[in-house]
């Protein structure tokens, strides 16, 4: 029997393995298709990208628009490879921007003790001048499916790009 748990484990260890990094997929616009946590969102804001952008990639002001979060804290301008913390719902993450294309894509990695994130913003111009929001996110880690869920993600997400509407079109 210690013999088959063993060789569960080492199975499963092995199907964790993942060619790319989280940073390296960020770094391409994409998240963990294969995280057991992953979300996909969209939401047109009646607002141009330039403006959605500015919103958006202004991490320091996040906790005037955004509810959910109440601290950050960037190290330096934001821009590729740059470092940033914040607080949500209670708890801190630690991230890293690793794509930064103004007006049209913002990605980060970050990490809770042992889970990791990617998260992917996509900003599309619509005709007459709107902007189509396009988020994803994925969760890996050991056991994040027994604290976390697919559905808490979304509407998490989904308060995320709503409140980003709401201060875009404001």
């Amino acid at each position: 029997m210690r013999r088959f748990g063993i060789l569960a484990v080492l199975l499963a260890l092995a199907a964790c393995g993942r060619s790319e990094t989280p940073g390296q997929m960020a770094a391409q616009g994409q998240i963990d298709e294969r995280a057991p946590i992953k979300v996909a969102l969209q939401i047109s804001v009646a607002a141009p990208p330039a403006k959605v952008w500015g919103i958006l990639s202004n991490i320091g002001a996040w906790p005037t628009w955004q509810s959910d979060i109440t601290n950050t804290a960037v190290d330096g301008v934001p821009g590729d490879g740059v470092l940033f913390s914040w607080t949500t719902q209670g708890t801190s993450v630690h991230s890293r921007i690793q794509l930064f294309q103004p007006d049209r894509a913002l990605a980060w990695t970050g990490t809770v003790v042992n889970f990791h994130a990617i998260h992917v913003w996509t900003l599309t111009a619509l005709p007459g001048g709107g902007t189509l929001v396009s988020e994803r996110e994925s969760l890996t880690g050991w056991f994040i499916s027994l604290f976390y869920s697919s559905a808490e993600l979304q509407q998490v997400d989904q308060r995320w790009l709503t409140a980003l509407k709401v201060a875009a079109e404001h």
